[in-house]
């Protein structure tokens, strides 16, 4: 985990490209930075008349003191020198705006490392942390002072951070943090979420992402989750061909479409479909409660609020009536709708009242009160604004107004209070972020636990699936004597965990090496030992037990490239010969492998008889199976092999003991 105090909270900023011009970025974020933070900045340029009044220096090398941050603003070509020196001055974070040639990544990746420095971008809008008085940004949405609060947004795109960090502050609502990551070299939005399940007091917290680093992305919703704050994600790509693969258990396959949906459901995250969405689940994330009063002023709009307030399973509570919300001379036997606060003549004053009386009800969580284009509309805010700060918190408004009452709603976000656009986007939210309650994600069965590599090696054995030998190794005795019994070269792994990356593996070919790694992978977790297996290609099977649909069967073309290549064949039911090989017949891979080039390179009734083993395996264990995954099914010169089994059962299987499956 980066440490990203630096890139939130930084005390000194240098802005490398600082000038006058406000129509460039580096004269935007000067501008910015100094109209709304009280941040020690210095200005770096090779130009020393880029600033009036300024003292500005041509290098970092050369600036009066080290700066927590180098804030980038200047071409892609000059980006990796400029984080080479930055490391070099001894700065704890880089933000780049620029985007960089692709060829420029790798070497940048490595500085960055070797520096230990966090690097948000490139390509990203910037930092704009109202809640620290730290803004990082060139983002036009900031014409608008940033208003502190207790909502946060992280997302891969800058123009959407501008575009929703602007709608909320014209809303009045807090957004007390927004961050675009851009191209992710570094700091992913995975990681800002993780750092949010601790930093500040935010109730909720929005994110957009394209690419989704699973394992990270898992425990930052289950780390916000025991927080008690709640996710909302934008999720680009939920509609690409890949989605295909929903059902199946595999993290990989969890990073689009339906499978993207499901884990969501359950890691309890609600997954908007549009920007204005997004917002309005994390607005209605900040208010408690599921029993809310509608009021409109307007007869048509209390029928439709009522229709949207059931669809949305919310149901109407009209207003109490032991509350005196009418004068004197209107009771209230007389008044035919009583949603419609309207429906009786009132002054301004009366309907402000009538409001008031309203929201300090008890009996309810709080008042949607609808507003439309009405005369007077702009005096009825205005009052509005000054009710007491109590009633004000239990308030929310709606707008079904047309844009020519937009400049009405300043009084009342001036005050503080906050306003959504559109009934129907603000109702069907507080549904959504209501429904969903987090889950462990220890599979996409609720109740499912990973068994031990070894327990899974031995079960897959006993069912007569091909699988590499596994050794749990204690420690370097025990590594000593594995490799004495398996030989080298060895591959050497983190045990029992969900998500494999790169840096949880290790080839080692000789007994020093082997023993480097081991120290190094031990310090995160138990390490199991296999023989490295023999080349051929790469398969995916897999079986996952859907509460809905039952078993589902899935194969295709595994490996490293699962995520990537997303190219996975799906059935209901555990099939038999003919239907896995319609399956198998489905992917692409299938399709080159039975073609007259492809099909001299692999057996795939190899292939067919480890699927029927595991579908047979599956079958046996009934009840117990949440979901059973190898990737990779190598298929070569030597045969079938499966180097990597996840299995994941329910808790009773497991307190019973592997031995009794």
């Amino acid at each position: 985990m980066f440490d990203l105090s630096a890139l939130m909270r930084p005390k000194t900023v240098a802005v490398v490209g600082a000038n006058d011009d406000c129509g460039s970025f580096g004269g935007r974020i000067w501008h910015y930075l100094g109209k709304y933070s009280d941040l020690n900045r210095m200005a770096v340029n090779v130009r020393a008349d880029a600033l009036n009044d300024v003292r500005v220096v041509p290098r970092l090398s050369e600036l009066p003191e080290v700066p927590d941050i180098v804030v980038l603003a200047t071409p892609g070509r000059t980006v990796e020198a400029l984080v080479a020196e930055s490391v070099s001055v001894g700065a704890r974070a880089t933000l780049v705006f620029s985007q960089v040639p692709p060829e420029t990544l790798p070497e940048l990746g490595r500085i960055v490392d070797d520096g230990g420095m966090a690097l948000l971008g490139p390509g990203s809008l910037g930092l704009i942390n109202a809640n620290d008085g730290v803004v990082l940004s060139s983002s036009v949405s900031l014409e608008r002072a940033p208003q502190p609060g207790r909502l946060a947004l992280v997302a891969q795109s800058g123009a959407l951070m501008g575009v929703l960090h602007a709608c909320a502050a014209e809303q009045g609502l807090g957004l007390g943090l927004c961050v675009a990551t851009g191209s992710q070299l570094r700091v992913r939005v995975e990681h800002l979420l993780a750092s949010l399940s601790t930093e500040g007091e935010y109730l909720a917290v929005g994110a957009h992402l394209e690419d989704v680093d699973v394992g990270l992305f898992v425990s930052a919703a289950e780390s916000l989750s025991r927080a008690g704050r709640k996710l909302i994600v934008l999720k680009g790509g939920l509609t690409a061909p890949g989605s295909l693969a929903a059902a199946g258990h595999s993290g990989a396959l969890a990073s689009d479409g339906r499978a993207f949906q499901a884990l969501a459901r359950e890691l309890g995250i609600v997954v908007a479909t549009h920007p204005a969405e997004l917002l309005a689940c994390m607005q209605a994330a900040t208010v408690k409660g599921k029993s809310w009063c509608f009021a409109t002023v307007s007869g048509g709009l209390a029928a439709i609020a009522g229709d949207i307030a059931s669809e949305s399973a919310f149901g109407l509570v009209p207003p109490n009536p032991e509350i005196k919300v009418f004068p004197p001379g209107n009771e209230r036997f007389e008044h035919t709708n009583p949603v419609d606060i309207d429906g009786i003549p009132m002054t301004t004053e009366e309907s402000v009242a009538a409001v008031q009386a309203l929201a300090m009800d008890r009996t309810y969580d709080g008042v949607v009160l609808v507003l439309n284009d009405k005369p007077g509309l702009e005096d009825l805010l205005s009052k509005l604004a000054r009710v007491d700060e109590e009633a004000r918190s239990r308030l929310h408004l709606c707008s079904e107004c047309s844009g020519q009452y937009d400049d009405a709603w300043s009084a009342w976000v001036a005050e503080g209070g906050n306003f959504s656009r559109g009934l129907s986007c603000f109702v069907h939210a507080l549904a959504s972020t209501r429904e969903t309650s987090c889950q462990p994600a220890g599979g996409l069965g609720v109740e499912g636990q990973l068994m031990s590599a070894v327990d899974a090696h031995d079960l897959l054995a006993r069912a007569g699936v091909p699988t590499l030998p596994v050794v749990e190794v204690q420690d370097i005795e025990a590594l000593e004597l594995t490799i004495s019994a398996l030989k080298l070269p060895l591959v050497l792994k983190l045990a029992d965990v969900e998500h494999r990356s790169s840096e949880g593996v290790a080839i080692v070919t000789s007994r020093s090496e082997a023993r480097a790694s081991f120290e190094r992978l031990a310090r995160t977790g138990a390490v199991i030992a296999q023989p490295l297996a023999q080349p051929g290609l790469e398969f995916y099977v897999g079986v996952n037990i859907d509460r809905v649909f039952g078993p589902l069967f899935l194969v295709g073309a595994g490996g490293p490239g699962l995520e990537a290549e997303q190219d996975i064949s799906m059935t209901i039911g555990l099939p038999d010969r003919a239907g896995i090989e319609r399956c198998i017949g489905q992917t692409r891979v299938g399709r080159w492998l039975t073609s007259s080039l492809g099909s001299p390179l692999v057996d795939l009734d190899l292939l067919v008889d480890v699927a029927l083993r595991a579908t047979a395996l599956a079958e046996a264990m009934k009840d117990s199976l949440v979901a059973l995954d190898l990737n990779p099914v190598v298929i070569g010169p030597s045969g079938a092999m499966v180097i990597d089994a996840k299995v994941h059962v329910t808790k009773a299987a497991i307190s019973n003991g592997a031995g009794a499956l």
